[in-house]
């Protein structure tokens, strides 16, 4: 199964009155892609050089169960498929 496939799938299987929009579609695409943004910088730790001092902890520390490393990526394919959706309109 593609990650569209199962973005797909796990969208269908939202009740409808949870996919509803309650803000303007361009600002809820912009913000996820500054969410992705977010996401690629802050996934990995950060270390110091020759170290390996911990700097900085990353979101990585919650557990990829909870948080996948690829979370960045369905976001962005999620923003790619909505506009999409809406230039077919």
């Amino acid at each position: 199964m593609t990650m569209v496939d199962s973005l797909n799938a796990l969208a269908r299987a939202l009740p409808s009155e949870r996919a509803r929009l309650r803000i303007p579609l361009h600002v809820l695409t912009g913000e996820a892609i500054d969410v992705a943004r977010f996401f690629e910088r802050y996934h990995r730790a950060e270390r110091a050089p020759g170290t390996d001092a911990l700097i900085r902890p990353g979101l990585e520390s919650v557990g990829a169960e909870r948080l996948p490393p690829d979370t960045a990526e369905r976001i962005t394919t999620l923003v790619e498929l909505v506009q999409a959706a809406k230039t077919s309109c």
